[in-house]
């Protein structure tokens, strides 16, 4: 009998100790649902006639979510300025004149195309024109010869996006 009024004190505090734990990732997901609970909520329709840069609110809670300290259970704005001082003096220890350089050397390689088409007015159907996805309507000469380059037809359409050739 005293054996198990012993054992049974053991066993529960046994039990509160190892079993009875929540875990953490569960609490923070307690956390982020209750701070969920704080977006204002629209129906379908309110949405529809809200225009989409009127929602800089929820800009501010994904910004929100997405830095918030799990221990915390808040944004620690008081370590960007600290982040700022360490990002300054690493900024300083970088040497000066490590600058990249640039240079434009002739290449015969594409980007994204969206549209390529034979010149129908090239009777020998060597003209080649292609449109990029980025913007960009370029032109090739003589497709069958590498050593030709394909040609921007003028600055103007590099800014623009081509969604087909016709």
């Amino acid at each position: 009998m005293k054996k198990t009024l012993f054992i049974l004190p053991i066993i529960v505090i046994i039990y509160f100790l190892f079993f009875n734990h929540k875990d953490s990732r569960l609490e923070y997901e307690d956390f982020l649902l209750s701070q969920y609970k704080n977006i204002p909520s629209h129906t379908e329709e309110e949405l529809k006639n809200i225009p989409k840069p009127e929602h800089p609110h929820m800009a501010t809670f994904q910004n929100f979510f997405m830095s918030v300290d799990p221990k915390l259970g808040y944004v620690p704005s008081e370590r960007l300025h600290d982040a700022l001082l360490e990002t300054r003096l690493i900024q300083q220890q970088q040497e000066p004149n490590r600058r990249v350089t640039w240079q434009n050397v002739p290449s015969n390689m594409g980007g994204r195309t969206r549209a390529i088409m034979f010149d129908p007015n090239d009777s020998n159907n060597r003209k080649v024109w292609a449109a990029g996805v980025t913007g960009g309507l370029w032109y090739n000469e003589n497709i069958t010869d590498e050593s030709v380059q394909w040609q921007p037809v003028n600055d103007f359409w590099d800014n623009l996006s081509v969604s087909r050739i016709v």
